[in-house]
């Protein structure tokens, strides 16, 4: 298997095959396998975008050492982690045999999306890794973006129903001033139709008050001058009743039918 190997500083590994002799064994022949073709492997970052690599970790005694130089450190092959930390966990749960993916720290503390897996021909545990703030950051675009436009819908809601508000509000505060003066006995009051208020639903109100205030003072000057033709008409009468009883007084019981007759005249000529 490939492990990190002291003399070479890197991971190697070895096919060792005994010499014999006479059917005994006088040497070894050892020969370092090359290990490029299989970090080529590794080291391709196709698909992993800026931050993604794959790292492979072996368990010696109580730690989890990297097998393979990394996309973020060349000399990784030294690195070591203690197994119970918080770093690289999901190296040292692929070290024991778990598969999984998840959000966990990766060997630099950085908060990661991995998926992990055991290699038991290599005694290998790999993870295929990216760092959350690259996953994560079309969702944080669109959130960003979701947020600038649901603020700007709200301010134009609210100017909208600020001036829907003013529009509608204004032209009734407007006629119920002008309801309480035609209540009060004002119709002298000046209603615009036209300009005070918009050509719509409120429009129509204001002019249906205007000619109600113009027929209330049409009914209201008729009254008081019909008022006025009685209060005469009263006054005439008593006068002319006045007159009659002169007259009466004036002829006595002799008074004659011609006199009576006269008296009638100017009574309807007085009241006329």
């Amino acid at each position: 298997n490939f492990k990190y190997y002291p003399p070479s500083g890197k991971s190697v590994a070895f096919i060792i095959a005994p010499i014999f002799k006479e059917g005994m064994i006088v040497a070894f022949l050892a020969g370092q396998i090359d290990n490029a073709e299989i970090f080529a492997i590794l080291n391709d970052y196709t698909g992993l975008q800026e931050t993604g690599e794959t790292v492979v970790w072996s368990r010696v005694g109580g730690q989890i050492i990297c097998d393979a130089p990394t996309r973020f450190d060349p000399a990784a092959a030294k690195r070591r982690v203690t197994l119970g930390t918080k770093k690289a966990m999901p190296a040292q749960k692929a070290v024991f045999g778990e598969k999984g993916v998840g959000l966990d720290l990766d060997y630099r503390g950085k908060e990661v999306l991995s998926v992990w897996s055991y290699l038991p021909w290599l005694e290998w545990g790999m993870v295929v890794k990216i760092d959350a703030v690259e996953i994560f950051r079309p969702i944080d675009v669109i959130r960003n973006w979701s947020l600038l436009i649901g603020v700007l819908l709200a301010l134009i809601i609210f100017f909208l129903s600020y001036y829907i508000s003013r529009k509608f509000s204004q032209p009734i505060k407007s006629l119920k001033e002008m309801a309480e003066l035609i209540g009060a006995g004002q119709f002298d009051y000046e209603i615009n139709c036209e300009c005070k208020f918009s050509k719509d639903e409120i429009g129509d109100l204001s002019c249906s008050f205007k000619r109600m205030a113009e027929n209330l003072k049409n009914t209201t000057a008729s009254k008081a001058s019909l008022e006025k033709e009685v209060q005469q008409r009263k006054e005439i009468e008593e006068n002319g009743f006045e007159i009659e009883s002169f007259f009466s007084n004036v002829a006595g019981e002799t008074f004659d039918h011609e006199s009576t007759e006269f008296a009638l005249v100017a009574r309807k000529l007085l009241i006329n």
